[in-house]
């Protein structure tokens, strides 16, 4: 899947899922005098954002994922 990494093609989500977890890792050696910041996989952007619902739906959808994907990793 790391081979979609290429010019003109489209990344697999596994690999942007991949590359999350090592962002969230490496976010976890900082100091704690620093900013955190968390980063989403894949999952956070679902195929609703390309469909035809209300904005107003769409950022209830995302805030609810964003609970969500919080809830599962506790140490942020």
């Amino acid at each position: 899947m790391i081979e979609t990494m290429q010019a003109g093609l489209w990344i697999h989500a596994h690999v942007i899922d991949a590359w999350t977890d090592v962002l969230n890792y490496e976010e976890k050696l900082k100091s704690n005098y620093t900013v955190n910041r968390y980063f989403f996989d894949a999952s956070m952007v679902r195929q609703f954002i390309f469909d035809k619902i209300s904005l107003s739906l769409k950022d209830m959808i995302i805030e609810s994922n964003i609970k969500d994907a919080m809830k599962k990793d506790k140490e942020f």
